[in-house]
């Protein structure tokens, strides 16, 4: 992996135009020869860091110029303050994973980085949910049917509370893994709001009745 550290994108955008596209490395040691996988750090004094993927494109005397497609995209963008931040730092990798979709085949795809963590969350949410006492996540599946509050402290049914933060579940009826060890095959919920309190029920079809 190479790192390279610039001020703002427009720094970025510089080097790249600089070198016709392509990044420049003053190491004539960097290993691998034309045409091997490198992947790049880009870091802003701003604290982001982009992970881009590319090849080397060529060694020279002093130093090597790699080919990294999505360079210029990354120095065109200008994130403002309530703009995404990745909330864990990623990692180049050289690993193949399995993919098995709901009722599918496995496949093998190559996976290019990985996070040092989860891979969840978006730093917007927080100014929003200042805002918002009450919503609806239903993005993970395996957190469904269960309600948090501002503290991120467990909701249970029926329990009226100020804020409430609900993951309903998925309705499909494909039998699916959950956190706590249970296998749930289609959930909803009611979400409930009577004034400045929530309260929230969950729907499950009985055993016999699935489908």
């Amino acid at each position: 992996m190479v790192r390279y550290r610039f001020d703002a994108p427009a720094d970025l955008e510089r080097h790249v135009r600089l070198f016709a596209g392509s990044f420049f490395v003053p190491c004539p040691k960097l290993p691998g020869g034309p045409g091997s996988r490198v992947a790049v750090e880009i870091i802003f004094s701003g604290g982001d860091r982009p992970l881009l993927h590319g090849r080397v494109l060529s060694r020279l005397r002093d130093g090597v110029h790699l080919e990294v497609p999505s360079a210029r995209e990354t120095a065109r963008w200008l994130p403002g303050p309530d703009s995404p931040r990745r909330l864990r730092r990623r990692f180049p990798c050289d690993l193949f994973v399995e993919v098995q979709p709901p009722e599918s085949e496995p496949w093998l795809c190559r996976a290019l980085d990985v996070s040092e963590g989860q891979n969840l969350g978006d730093l917007r949410l927080n100014a929003l949910l200042k805002r918002a006492p009450f919503g609806i996540f239903g993005q993970v599946w395996e957190s469904g049917g269960r309600a948090i509050d501002a503290k991120g402290a467990p909701v249970q049914p029926g329990v009226e509370s100020e804020q409430l933060y609900l993951n309903p579940g998925a309705a499909d009826h494909t039998p699916w893994p959950m956190n706590d060890g249970s296998t749930v095959a289609g959930q909803a919920a009611l979400l409930t709001i009577r004034g400045k309190r929530a309260s929230w029920q969950p729907v499950r079809l009985p055993p016999e009745e699935k489908r």
